[in-house]
């Protein structure tokens, strides 16, 4: 397809430039929304009845959690990186979890464990608004 690279199933999967910003996205869209069901079902936020029928609002809220979907987070110091796939507070337990979904292959696992160093800044300003 792109004729970068030998179409081998793990370039196919995960390293075709050409279906990044189609195919890939959309998966990772999936992936991240069935996430975003079960947290809603974990927590009693209102949700649809089955994964593949969801679809996740901005901001989703009960007594117990708040969910955001590709919510934007608002900082005094602007971040390069405030805007994680999902973004869980519990009420209950004071605690917040910053989620971001990869869907990779094998060759491109290093590139996106460093998705979780770029949030850093975020959960550190966030930790400090709850203080």
């Amino acid at each position: 397809m792109c004729k970068a690279k030998d179409e081998t199933v793990n370039h196919l999967l995960s390293d075709c430039p050409k279906l990044a910003q189609t195919k890939y996205k959309r998966r990772h869209d999936e992936v991240a929304k069935a996430v975003h069901w079960d947290l809603c079902s974990q927590y009693g936020i209102k949700s649809e009845d089955k994964w593949y029928e969801h679809k996740p609002e901005p901001v989703r809220e009960n007594s117990k959690a708040k969910l955001l979907w590709n919510f934007t987070s608002q900082t005094d110091k602007r971040l390069a990186h405030n805007r994680p796939d999902i973004v869980l507070v519990d009420k209950n337990e004071d605690v917040c979890h910053i989620i971001d979904v990869a869907c990779q292959g094998d060759s491109r696992i290093v590139q996106k464990e460093e998705k979780v160093e770029k949030y850093l800044d975020l959960a550190i300003k966030i930790k400090h608004c709850g203080e």
